[in-house]
């Protein structure tokens, strides 16, 4: 009896040690690891380069410098001075056939009794309230369309400004045409879109 009560203490210790003995590692409590929404720390954020910021990619506005520049230049004129009309002779008369802002086809009366050359020399005069403004012509580039008019007949002549001047502005003209015998014919004619001003043309005094 006192053998089983001994096999029976035994066991039971065996059974106590399992119970309390070392158990299977369990893996590490890692909510520790895990910060609280209070413990995390945010950087602040680096300042920008210098030069990187969207001020500094800000474009300056462009000035169209061509735009300035043509409003800084004067409108380019015809020069023109006052003058008394020529007085024109009886020998002869001046009829314009055709006409532009560059140049005009006229026909020249000769009633005298010797023959007359003419286009050598004309000059044409804006009239502008009642008076006459000749205008300066550049050098003629060549020779000059002449014609020869006999005692009595009448000759077509074609007078060309358009390389000795700019073109006309709009408005009532004279042209006057001198022959090589102290001849002066003229004849009026106008270009469209007028009137004529003194601010047409550079007005010399």
């Amino acid at each position: 009896m006192k053998k089983i009560l001994t096999a029976l203490f035994a066991a039971a210790v065996i059974l106590c040690g399992c119970a309390d003995g070392d158990t299977p590692d369990r893996p590490a409590d890692i909510s520790a690891d895990i910060a609280s929404p209070s413990d995390i720390v945010t950087e602040p954020a680096t300042e920008e380069p210098e030069g990187t910021s969207a001020e500094a990619y800000t474009a300056e506005p462009q000035t169209d410098e061509s735009a300035e520049t043509a409003a800084e230049e004067p409108e380019e004129k015809i020069q023109a001075h006052k003058i008394f009309a020529p007085e024109v002779t009886e020998d002869c008369a001046l009829d314009i056939i055709t006409s532009s802002d560059g140049g005009a086809v006229v026909s020249f009366t000769n009633s005298g009794d010797s023959s007359v050359t003419v286009g050598w020399s004309y000059s044409i005069c804006a009239k502008i309230d009642g008076e006459l403004y000749e205008l300066i012509l550049g050098a003629p580039e060549g020779e000059p369309a002449v014609s020869n008019v006999p005692a009595g007949q009448t000759g077509t002549l074609i007078i060309d400004w358009s390389e000795r001047l700019l073109p006309l502005p709009g408005g009532d003209y004279e042209l006057y045409v001198y022959g090589d015998g102290g001849q002066i014919a003229s004849d009026s004619f106008y270009i469209g879109m007028g009137p004529l001003t003194a601010e047409s043309f550079d007005i010399i005094e």
